[in-house]
């Protein structure tokens, strides 16, 4: 399948213009990417490329080196998190590793164009992207969904390959102000951009190109919306990684700063 092609924005006002009415909010997911040139994949995709030849090696399965992990944070992670999911919920367990990064399936999106928009924005030095795709039903109501959980639980391999959006029902403070939710490919072995571009009847991805140049005219747009390290990660280190660029955001306005 060819590349998607993207559309160059290089003003907050192109933007706006793009960018859905506030009426279709939750009917459109999006993913901001530091770099346009990247597709889209999952962490653990990316980790499969890292460590593919130790799993041949060792006679090891993609599947099953993802069930491995699986089980070893249910059986662990009780240690640190208070509030785990019940025995079965899959899904909920893989929202909580992608959390706390462990590589998995999960996909970041955000029911937000300007979060996603900040994702890529802050960090990078290259073009950047925001991927749109419209979603015209939540997963875990979703046929695909049910019978994906149904499977995954049993260990059997799906039917066919489809990727559908699915929102945990354990959030925690700082996915709640990221309006955060997942894409779930049911197969590990899928190209998960293809397969979302094979779903014509519910996805039809657009991409947005941003120049590296205007970088920060877009970041100063979104701080103005109070959309920065501070309030998408709550507590100390998001506020303190927020005082990195909290001068750039303020040059015309602050003057000399006095440092004696």
């Amino acid at each position: 399948m060819p590349k998607l092609k993207g559309k160059i924005i290089d003003s907050w006002e192109a933007l706006l213009k793009i960018l859905p009415p506030i009426q279709e909010h939750r009917q459109w997911i999006f993913r901001g990417q530091s770099d346009h040139s990247w597709h889209l994949q999952t962490s653990l995709e990316r980790h499969f490329d890292y460590i593919k030849f130790h799993i041949k090696k060792l006679g090891l399965s993609e599947e099953n080196q993802e069930y491995r992990m699986l089980r070893s944070f249910q059986n662990g992670a009780g240690l640190y998190i208070n509030n785990m999911p019940p025995e079965g919920e899959h899904l909920e367990c893989l929202a909580l590793m992608q959390h706390y990064g462990c590589p998995t399936r999960m996909l970041d999106f955000s029911f937000s164009p300007f979060v996603a928009l900040f994702f890529a924005a802050s960090e990078g030095i290259d073009d950047f992207s925001l991927y749109l795709i419209p979603v015209n039903r939540v997963s875990g109501h979703d046929e695909v969904a049910r019978n994906f959980i149904l499977k995954y639980s049993r260990r059997r391999p799906p039917v066919d390959d489809a990727v559908f959006a699915w929102e945990p029902r354990i959030v925690s403070e700082r996915q709640l102000f990221q309006q955060s939710l997942f894409l779930c490919p049911t197969s590990i072995r899928t190209d998960i951009e293809e397969t979302i571009r094979a779903q014509g009847r519910f996805f039809r991805p657009k991409k947005l190109i941003f120049p590296k140049e205007r970088r920060w005219d877009f970041l100063r747009e979104l701080n103005r919306m109070n959309i920065n390290k501070a309030s998408l990660f709550p507590g100390r280190q998001g506020f303190c990684e927020s005082l990195k660029t909290q001068p750039l955001y303020r040059v015309g306005t602050l003057g000399r700063l006095n440092v004696s």
